[in-house]
């Protein structure tokens, strides 16, 4: 027994001393080569024991705990990353975007201008200040940072998506259409740009234009609720009332408390009925 502890105790200082004998930066290399986000954690972890005072591991071990909607844990961390570097921009975005999630807005809005402050070209960083006013219904400053978004990068789904939010809330729905269908340019399988830009349409009168763009975005995300009630709507409006019924009760074993999916489907089972009397 003596000698199997031994063994053990042997293979374990052995690993401790190969792990320490890699450098951080290394271990940070071994967990950005994994997609799985646990693994990520783990080895940045790992980076960290090896030297504490390296920013970078603390900043991808809070990226992958951000994703994970470990949000305090994320914060903790891009915290320890700025103290480290207060110059790394993408530390103060992840911050600023973190702070979002956990409905901070000024202070993400504060972080969101640091990494601005920092590198002005910083695309991604005025795509989430835009998105943190128009949270707020800030809408003026929103799109000054989504058209800002676009010209440093055209190519960002998201740029086009969120403008695209703000003309539909602002009852632009031709411009709302535009800026979806450049995302959905870019972005082929962009679920909530198919179903923005199907409301648009259907908002704007083209009833029969919005029920492609509804029957995509439940093709790609067959669990997205508001994406069937929004193909019911539009089957309703064109009449088509047995096959809205049939989407309505998709909608509610999605969602079996969507009451207004629920009111609809017995107001069309009633209208059925009286049409057969």
């Amino acid at each position: 027994m003596r000698l199997k502890m031994t063994a053990i105790f042997s293979l374990l200082l052995l690993f401790s001393v190969f792990s320490f004998a890699q450098t951080a930066q290394q271990w940070v290399d071994k967990a950005l080569s994994y997609e799985n986000l646990h693994k990520q954690i783990q080895y940045c972890t790992v980076a960290i024991q090896v030297d504490s005072g390296f920013s970078p591991a603390w900043y991808y071990r809070g990226v992958a705990k951000r994703i994970l909607f470990r949000y305090d844990q994320a914060l903790a961390d891009f915290n320890q990353s700025i103290v480290l570097n207060a110059s790394f921009a993408p530390a103060w975005n992840e911050r600023g975007l973190t702070k979002r999630y956990l409905n901070l807005y000024d202070e993400a809005h504060a972080d969101f201008n640091q990494a601005i402050a920092l590198d002005s070209t910083f695309a991604e960083a005025y795509i989430n200040r835009g998105s943190n006013s128009y949270d707020l219904a800030q809408y003026a400053a929103a799109r000054k940072d989504f058209d800002q978004a676009i010209a440093l990068n055209p190519g960002l789904s998201e740029a086009w998506f969120f403008r695209g939010n703000i003309h539909y809330d602002l009852e632009e729905y031709d411009q709302a259409i535009a800026d979806f269908s450049r995302a959905i340019d870019l972005e082929a399988d962009h679920t909530m740009a198919l179903n923005n830009r199907g409301l648009a349409k259907f908002r704007s009168g083209k009833t029969k234009e919005a029920l492609p763009d509804f029957e995509k975005a439940v093709s790609l995300t067959p669990d997205y609720a508001f994406g069937w009630f929004n193909r019911a709507i539009v089957l309703t409006e064109l009449s088509r009332y047995s096959e809205a019924i049939r989407i309505y009760d998709r909608v509610i074993e999605l969602d079996p408390r969507f009451e207004e999916a629920i009111q609809n489907r017995e107001h069309l089972n009633e209208k059925i009925a009286l049409t057969n009397r």
